[in-house]
């Protein structure tokens, strides 16, 4: 006789008769089947232990749905669509998905959990993220912080272009038209611009890349170029730093959510410190070292995600790029954008629309064509091509008109003009060895050059970070050396 004050034993004894709770659960399961809301491989069958009892194992459930949860709130996540996309769900949400494959909140007599109590402990034991969001160069899904045991879902995933062959003549006119200038044609650069990003993005890798700054007349097509081509192309999510270039605001969520940082007015300052500041600014966007990210809740983060940016300025906008240094040079494309006729009618909104579409269309066939052409040789020369996939460029046009703007370029005519005096009955063929703080004295005590100078030199040190740059851009002219005395320079006189 069974003892009884000892509940029943599942699968047998008197609890093998049906209970309300049981046909109550028997009958959401048959009518969750007939509705389609769920397929008979879906339903969790519990299994039977050594003794004969059923048991019930919440690992395939879980696996099967994919559940994970947060480990500071009870916020569950799960994939849908495929696992395109991932939502945020609460408790409830988790208790019905479970009861649709047959796991049940309410428990049978003698239990005293249920069996979506025991799916919901195992994965606040086993299935833990700390923070959710959007980031770029991450598809939807768990990955882990590099370097760490944290865990994060992100929840959408970037969505590239697939290839078709084709044809794409109308943007390769567009391309053409805007980047091949008498001085040099651009378009390769640009084309091995967007191969190695769409490539780093196929393969999942974090590959930098150069800054691509795009300078050119008002309605030249930059603005154009950067939403309609290469947003879509770098998985359609654009970020706009605009805050951040200037300082206001660190990196932040929504710069960490886009592939592509889309800079379309440049609103920095035109002084040193200004210009200074945004050539380090693009260098970390170009870099590949983790940037610090502050999910809510925990501490400060390493995240490594995959960026490109895109900078489309007027000429007149030309005085707030940062100087043109060695240290910025390798990590940029600056090109010279013609103001051309497009390549269909855009005057009225319907022409306007008309191309738009067109853009649209043909972006899987460019695609076709960027995966399947090879970097020419012309455009790995230096022995940094290997970091970007490829050399740096800078438009000759426009790199003259950058040094010509430049507090360098102001100094290098003094010097010219006062220390080497083309009416100097004896002209020196140099200058030197002596210190930048003698070249500044000499120059500031010039008839000529006496309030530019003092104006130029403001700060002790100026002399000498701008005869650095001018070392860096004719090393054949200047020439230093480190003494007991001071830091001393050498200049020669220009070559007739």
């Amino acid at each position: 006789m069974r003892d009884k004050n000892k509940p029943p034993t599942p699968g047998g004894g008197a609890a093998s008769k049906p209970t309300l709770i049981s046909e109550t659960k028997r009958l959401l399961v048959k009518q969750a089947l007939k509705r389609g809301l769920v397929r008979e491989s879906e339903l969790q069958k519990p299994a039977a232990g050594p003794d004969g009892a059923v048991v019930f194992d919440p690992t395939k459930i879980v696996e099967e749905l994919n559940l994970w949860r947060q480990s500071d709130k009870p916020k569950y996540f799960r994939p849908i669509r495929g696992g395109q996309e991932w939502v945020v769900v609460n408790e409830s949400d988790v208790r019905r998905a479970l009861r649709l494959r047959g796991v049940f909140s309410s428990h049978e007599p003698g239990q005293a959990f249920s069996q979506a109590d025991r799916v919901i402990e195992f994965v606040s034991d086993n299935r833990i993220v700390d923070f959710s969001g959007r980031f770029a160069g991450y598809k939807a899904g768990v990955h882990y912080v590099r370097g760490t045991g944290r865990r994060f879902v992100a929840l959408t995933s970037y969505n590239l272009i697939e290839p078709i062959e084709g044809d794409w003549s109308m943007l390769r006119g567009l391309f053409e038209g805007m980047m091949r200038t008498t001085e040099a044609d651009q378009t390769e650069y640009f084309y091995a611009w967007l191969k190695v990003a769409i490539e780093a993005l196929r393969s999942e890798s974090k590959r930098g890349g150069h800054a691509l700054i795009l300078v050119g007349e008002i309605n030249s097509g930059k603005s154009l170029v950067q939403d309609r081509v290469i947003t879509p192309l770098l998985g359609g999510r654009q970020g706009d730093p605009e805050s951040y270039l200037k300082g206001t605001t660190d990196f932040n969520a929504d710069l960490f959510s886009a592939e592509h940082i889309a800079v379309q007015e440049l609103k920095s300052g035109t002084d040193l410190q200004s210009r200074a500041y945004l050539a380090e600014q693009l260098k970390k966007f170009v870099s590949t070292s983790g940037h610090s990210f502050k999910p809510k809740g925990i501490d400060a983060i390493l995240m490594f995600p995959f960026w490109r940016i895109s900078v489309s300025i007027n000429r007149e906008q030309m005085r707030m790029l940062p100087a043109l240094t060695l240290g910025l040079v390798d990590k940029i494309l600056l090109f010279k954008i013609d103001r051309r006729p497009m390549p269909m009618p855009t005057r009225t909104d319907e022409e306007r629309a008309a191309f738009l579409e067109e853009i649209a269309r043909e972006l899987p066939a460019f695609v076709h064509f960027l995966l399947n052409w090879n970097v020419p040789p012309a455009l790995r020369k230096s022995p940094d091509a290997d970091r970007f996939g490829f050399d740096s460029f800078i438009h000759s046009e426009l790199a003259d008109e950058s040094f010509e703007q430049e507090p360098e370029a102001q100094l290098l005519r003094m010097i010219d003009e006062e220390i080497f005096d083309a009416d100097d009955p004896q002209p020196k063929p140099f200058w030197g060895w002596k210190s930048a703080h003698e070249l500044a004295e000499t120059l500031t005590v010039s008839a000529r050059f006496e309030e530019t100078a003092k104006k130029l030199f403001r700060y002790n040190n100026t002399c000498g970070i701008l005869l650095r740059r001018l070392k860096e851009k004719f090393p054949q002219r200047f020439e230093w050396r480190h003494s007991k005395r001071a830091n001393e320079w050498l200049i020669h006189r220009l070559a007739e």
